[in-house]
C-alpha cells in the first residue's frame, strides 16, 4: 500500500525525531476530533496512527489541539518538568484551520505566559499548495505581534520542500531563531 504525502512526511519526521528527542515525543492528530498519543511513540506507531485514524476529510481542528498541547506545556512548566533548552511544537498541516481566530488566540495567550522565545517555539510545516493555508500560515509567521498583539514571535512556518535542501536540525534551529 502506497503512503500519502502526509504519511510520508510524518513517517520521515518521526524517524528523525526518534533519533533526536530521546525522552520521547507526543503525537497529536487533529483532523476533525483531536487525539493525543504519548506512550512508546516510534516511527512504526506513527504509521499505524495515520493508517488507523486517517488524515483528512473532517477539517483541520487546529485550535483545540494547539490548546491541548500548550496547556500540557504550561502544566509541565508549573511542575518544573520542561526542557531547559526550550520546547518545540511541530505542527504538520495541509490546510487552513476550521477556525482561524482561536488559533491566534491560543498562540497570543501562550506568548503572554513566557519570558523569552527560547522557552517555546511552534513550527507549522505545510504540506501541499492550499492557497488558504499559505495565506493563513503567512499571517502566523509575519503578523503575530503587529496584527494579533502577541508578546513574542514564537511561530515559524516552513514548506515541506524546505526540508529537501535542509535537515531536521535546521528546522528546529529556525523554530527558535527565525
Amino acid at each position: 500500500m502506497e503512503m500519502s504525502i502526509e504519511e510520508f512526511v510524518c513517517d520521515s519526521l518521526a524517524k528523525k525525531m526518534s533519533e533526536i528527542d530521546l525522552d520521547g515525543m507526543v503525537v497529536y492528530l487533529f483532523s476533525g476530533k483531536s487525539y493525543r498519543f504519548d506512550e512508546n511513540i516510534t516511527p512504526s506507531v506513527v504509521r499505524s496512527l495515520f493508517r488507523d485514524f486517517g488524515t483528512g476529510g473532517m477539517g483541520t481542528n487546529l485550535a483545540s489541539v494547539l490548546k491541548e498541547a500548550l496547556d500540557d506545556y504550561f502544566q509541565r512548566q508549573d511542575a518544573g518538568l520542561i526542557k531547559k533548552d526550550g520546547e518545540w511544537i511541530l505542527i504538520i498541516t495541509d490546510g487552513k484551520p476550521n477556525q482561524k481566530q482561536p488559533v491566534f488566540d491560543e498562540i497570543v495567550k501562550a506568548t503572554q505566559k513566557i519570558k523569552s522565545r527560547s522557552e517555546l517555539a511552534i513550527t507549522f510545516l505545510r504540506i501541499g499548495q492550499d492557497a488558504d493555508a499559505i495565506t493563513f500560515l503567512k499571517e502566523i509567521d509575519d503578523d503575530l505581534i503587529k496584527k494579533h498583539k502577541a508578546a513574542l514571535d514564537i511561530c515559524d512556518t516552513k514548506d515541506f520542500y524546505d526540508l529537501e535542501e535542509n535537515d531536521f536540525n535546521w528546522l528546529e534551529y529556525q523554530a527558535f531563531h527565525d
